[in-house]
């Protein structure tokens, strides 16, 4: 049991001076249907209207979400700063509890809330993103300097406030909603309202999380860290860690001769593929005449498909040439048998007769194996990568 009192924990289900009333719950499509047209900006299918203009629209959402899924009051909600505000758990279908504090709520009915992780997901994206960039524009434009007598926060890891010119301090908690309006949490750039206490590090770590766990897509997260966010932290510290990761790789190339072999060939590698891809789609010079863009996806992955195939079929000739030297008492060396490309085109002739009947007949089965070993390949290719285990 917490210290709450009994008087902060009574229930707040509804208004003492008011009488029954019929009540007719909003479905939750009809709701989402509301929250994307009116909040949004979508249209009925769901695709973002190009016509529509408004600021945060992905805040205004969070924001509707959050006050539907929690039932908090609007001036409630409008209170939380960021030590109330609930943090997002990977768990998908869990929820996330927050204490409302009694200075703000109404009647003086602090409770717990419970949160989807989803909406607490959108909450946390928000804050991170579209919220740090603004944090950013003020504090470059210094409005948060010209704020008269604020209350500060000096360690978001102990939320406690003091307000400028005295000496006594109180828990944020405590202040009312008032008083939260002028509520700066110190950092690294300088005062800001009580909205980002953490470190970047911290915001990066579970931006790369979501990304993996595919809670947010790459596209999404793009669109978020847009041109116009150079003031925006997070954007900032991904820039510097992209410096930082591309510099150590430069440096490794530099002094790895092994990992500069293995950069070229696989370049080398890549590079083959693709010229081998141009000269089998030789028709129209390879030029997709179509504007349709379904159509010239269809006309690459049919001609990606194709050179698969006669990739394929350069193999089975290569290792049914192999098989029988084999026979024949050759001895093969895996080592030269690793430099032949299957990227071969003298045996083809792309002017020549295409057969159609032929489609529908199964071909015979194949034997993958060869009677080579090619283990001292593979632990040639972990000694260069410096993958050897230890002795």
């Amino acid at each position: 049991m917490s210290r709450r009192t009994a008087d902060e924990q009574r229930p707040a289900t509804y208004a003492r001076d008011t009488g029954g009333v019929r009540v007719q719950w909003l479905l939750p499509v009809s709701y989402r249907v509301w929250r994307d047209v009116g909040v949004r900006g979508f249209d009925a299918a769901g695709v973002p209207r190009p016509g529509f203009r408004a600021r945060w629209a992905a805040r205004n959402a969070a924001f509707c979400d959050l006050m539907v899924r929690t039932g908090l009051r609007p001036a409630e909600e409008c209170a939380l700063t960021v030590f109330e505000v609930p943090w997002w758990v990977l768990e998908p279908g869990a929820y996330v509890r927050f204490w409302l504090p009694q200075a703000v709520a109404k009647g003086t009915s602090a409770r717990w809330s419970y949160v989807p992780s989803g909406v607490a997901r959108d909450v946390d994206d928000y804050r991170r993103l579209d919220r740090a960039e603004v944090i950013a524009q003020a504090q470059e434009a210094g409005r948060y300097g010209r704020w008269r007598r604020p209350w500060v926060v000096e360690d978001p890891g102990r939320p406690w406030a003091r307000r400028v010119g005295s000496a006594s301090r109180v828990k944020a908690e405590h202040l009312g909603a008032r008083e939260r309006r002028l509520l700066l949490v110190e950092g690294p750039g300088g005062g800001h309202r009580a909205a980002e206490g953490a470190a970047e590090f911290r915001h990066l770590m579970r931006v790369a999380v979501s990304v993996r766990e595919g809670v947010i897509s790459s596209a999404t997260l793009l669109k978020r860290l847009r041109s116009g966010s150079h003031k925006n932290a997070t954007y900032t510290a991904f820039r510097e860690v992209g410096r930082v990761i591309r510099t150590v790789q430069l440096l490794r190339y530099l002094t790895d001769a092994p990992l500069r072999r293995r950069v070229t060939a696989a370049t080398n590698k890549v590079e083959s593929f693709n010229r081998f891809s141009q000269w089998v789609g030789f028709g129209n010079r390879g030029v997709i005449a179509d504007n349709d863009p379904v159509e010239q996806e269809k006309a690459m992955k049919f001609n990606a498909l194709l050179t698969n195939a006669v990739i394929f079929h350069n193999a089975l000739d290569i290792a049914e040439i192999v098989r029988q030297l084999l026979e024949e008492g050759w001895e093969i060396d895996p080592e030269d048998l690793a430099h032949i490309s299957p990227y071969l085109t003298e045996h083809i002739k792309r002017f020549g007769e295409y057969s159609t009947h032929e489609l529908g007949i199964e071909p015979e089965a194949y034997d993958p194996k060869l009677d080579v070993d090619f283990a001292p390949l593979r632990e040639q290719d972990l000694t260069t990568a410096g993958f050897t285990e230890a002795a």
